[in-house]
């Protein structure tokens, strides 16, 4: 799965809905009916991203996202609030307490999408820099070339479409390694199990989303 994503609601059928489209498009979802289940799950499940309804009953999701981002394990979560409240003063109390986006009902597929994979792009970055990973290139090398080995010539399938790592990647493993260099458009071509030993894939690609490519090879 591209992702771990939890839906707060306390209307079964709007929790339903949300998961049956996330799950279309290959998210892992976990869900919660209010505010106290959602931080009991938010700090068991460790979601890469909350959808976050505002209106309910027990604990409001203007609280639970104040004391998620009050919360140094959970504040790097993002967090979309979903809310039928469109007022300025309303989003304004979102913001306060730390929502990273708003969809309001009914929701648009598209918005939501488009809003999600932004979000988690984000998150990769912060974890990589909490994981003290974020240094570039020659980091990505250095965690790459332990997995191949040497003395054993290895077919490599490289998915990227951008001059930042690839050049660098390829001149690393070619010479040793046979290293094919595969346009994100053509991934459905790879053939499964026989294609190579390893797939090198940049997340950050320009002509397609990374993490839906990832998803896609999975399944």
């Amino acid at each position: 799965m591209s992702a771990r994503i939890l839906v707060v609601d306390d209307v079964p059928a709007n929790v339903r809905l949300l998961q049956d489209k996330l799950e279309r498009e290959y998210y892992e979802v976990f869900t919660a009916n209010g505010g106290r289940e959602a931080l009991e799950k938010v700090r068991r499940v460790k979601p890469d991203i909350v959808l976050l309804d505002v209106m309910m009953p027990d604990i409001n999701g203007i609280e639970v996202c104040h004391r998620m981002k009050a919360d140094p394990a959970l504040a790097h979560i993002p967090i979309i609030m979903i809310t039928a409240l469109d007022a300025p003063e309303d989003r304004l109390r979102g913001l306060k307490a730390g929502a990273d986006d708003f969809l309001s009902k009914p929701i648009n597929d598209t918005d939501l999408f488009v809003r999600i994979r932004a979000l988690l792009r984000r998150k990769m970055l912060v974890d990589e820099l909490l994981a003290g990973s974020g240094e570039g290139a020659d980091d990505t090398l250095e965690r790459l070339l332990p997995l191949v080995d040497d003395q054993q010539p290895a077919r490599i399938s490289l998915i990227d479409d951008g001059d930042l790592l690839r050049p660098r990647i390829e001149q690393a493993l070619r010479g040793r390694h046979q290293v094919a260099v595969v346009a994100p458009q053509a991934v459905a071509n790879l053939e499964a199990g026989g294609c190579c030993d390893l797939i090198v894939l940049n997340l950050d690609l320009h002509s397609a989303d990374g993490l839906r490519i990832c998803a896609l090879l999975r399944s």
